[in-house]
């Protein structure tokens, strides 16, 4: 569990190349998958500037779902939201068009209350994610840009409302 700071996870491809897959912060968790499931581990994390870990081993975090139920319905409330961004960036990937799956994608990873939202992660990141070339990514940004969605910095993108870029996609997305 991330105590403090954030990661990213990932995927290393057989070229030796990473492709991002989420960024978690403080409070997120990693790894229950192959605790509950015996699954090999799938994804690669790196922390994201400094970052301090809470570490659970199986056996005492088994010991922990089994004495506080409660603990267990977060955890499955957390997993079942996990699976619906899932679902909603699959989405997005196969019927939205450039510029709205780069917004659908960017309200997916920002903060609840995304208010000026950091989004710390570089363009080329976002781009492999989506499976865009970096011109592709740079092009979408700077059209949310020019709307006044989205600033552009070096190391981080920021949502300048995601009230706003909801309501614009709705729009967008509703005419198609």
């Amino acid at each position: 569990m991330i105590e403090k700071g954030a990661a990213k996870a990932g995927i290393y491809g057989p070229d030796g190349g990473f492709i991002l897959t989420s960024f978690i912060g403080a409070g997120h968790s990693f790894g229950e998958f192959t605790v509950f499931t015996d699954l090999p581990l799938s994804h690669d994390i790196s922390a994201v500037g400094p970052t301090t870990l809470i570490n659970i081993p199986a056996k005492v975090f088994l010991k922990l779902c089994d004495r506080e139920p409660a603990f267990l319905s977060a955890l499955l409330r957390a997993t079942l939201l996990r699976s619906h961004v899932l679902i909603e960036m699959l989405h997005a990937l196969r019927l939205l068009a450039l510029v709205p799956r780069v917004a659908k994608y960017l309200l997916i990873m920002a903060p609840l209350n995304g208010v000026n939202a950091k989004l710390r992660f570089r363009q080329s990141d976002l781009a492999a994610t989506l499976g865009l070339s970096r011109a592709s990514m740079n092009r979408a940004l700077a059209e949310l840009e020019s709307l006044k969605l989205v600033r552009r910095y070096y190391g981080h993108i920021e949502i300048c409302s995601a009230a706003a870029l909801s309501v614009w996609l709705e729009k967008t997305v509703g005419d198609d």
